[in-house]
């Protein structure tokens, strides 16, 4: 019965991700700028043994079976997309797991390697079959499918997967006096850096000064720093999904620094996931250090 439980939750996640991301970026040519659902799936393999892969990937084949169909894919094509799913999404977690083995714990640099490493291999893996499947079919810009699906869904992984396979090892337990200073000090750097991106994205394009945001990018880069320091792996996990759908939200809408600038993806939602990216990595890899020092601290002989 947990397995049916996963596979339907699975499935009913894949759907809403899936509807979310095509409100801000569908396309009828295959290329999504705006994909979420493999770091979905990818996170929920990097957050449990082995054993426990197939009634996730069972949900995301079943996820992707239903909405095909909705954005007008035939049959054959949603069957075809759904084995597609599945397929990247474990290439992408034998990726990540032959680097450092499941559930990832992000207490070492090597579990930040292994989820780039997992991003990396299932990006180009599907954008490698859906831009063969469009060449062989005929299909106009196989190579624009090709780039944008390997950036969209890279970007995307980067910034899901991990904040998934970083909640998923959270245990409730009571925290001591000094757990619960840490968690309130992130949560609250965490609020003051959501604003602050929200600031940074908010003014319309070209209205501000460049000095303006590059203001406000270094002080929500501070807060970003203290959240990771304070809060670990799942409040900077936390911080760069949040932050990630404000910039892509308000850059859809024609607001904040990165419209109509183009590069470096030639694309102005692409820019923004890269933007949020670039948090994400930068912020796992500092809370890796910190806690293998911490782990080195505690397990360092009297």
């Amino acid at each position: 019965m947990d397995k049916v439980q996963t596979i339907i939750v699975v499935a009913l996640a894949y759907l809403v991700l899936a509807a979310f991301s095509a409100f801000f970026a569908y396309s009828d040519q295959g290329a999504w700028s705006v994909w979420l659902t493999s770091g979905l799936g990818l996170g929920l393999l990097l957050g449990r043994l082995r054993s426990g892969w197939i009634s996730v990937l069972a949900g995301a084949f079943l996820g992707a079976l239903i909405f095909e169909p909705l954005v007008g894919s035939s049959l054959g094509e949603s069957f075809g997309y759904a084995v597609i799913e599945v397929v990247v999404t474990v290439v992408g977690g034998v990726a990540a797991a032959s680097l450092s083995a499941t559930p990832l714990r992000f207490e070492s640099p090597r579990d930040v390697g292994a989820v780039v490493a997992g991003a990396f291999a299932l990006a180009l893996t599907g954008a490698v079959f859906v831009g063969l499947w469009d060449y062989f079919t005929g299909q106009p810009d196989a190579w624009r499918t090709f780039r944008v699906w390997l950036v969209a869904n890279f970007a995307a992984i980067l910034l899901l997967a991990p904040f998934i396979a970083a909640w998923a090892q959270l245990q409730v337990k009571r925290p001591d006096r000094r757990t619960l200073l840490s968690i309130t000090g992130g949560v609250s750097a965490c609020a003051l850096f959501v604003l602050c991106v929200h600031a940074l994205f908010g003014a319309p394009a070209a209205r501000n000064p460049g000095w303006v945001a590059v203001g406000w990018t270094c002080i929500s880069v501070v807060l970003f720093v203290l959240v990771a320091l304070l809060w670990g792996a799942r409040g900077a996990t936390l911080a760069t999904l949040v932050a990630a759908m404000i910039a892509i939200t308000q850059t859809v809408r024609g607001f904040g620094p990165l419209v109509a600038t183009h590069k470096p993806f030639g694309d102005d939602v692409l820019n923004a996931q890269g933007y949020a990216v670039a948090l994400s990595v930068a912020g796992l890899l500092l809370t890796t250090v910190v806690e293998r020092r911490r782990l080195a601290r505690v397990q360092a002989p009297a």
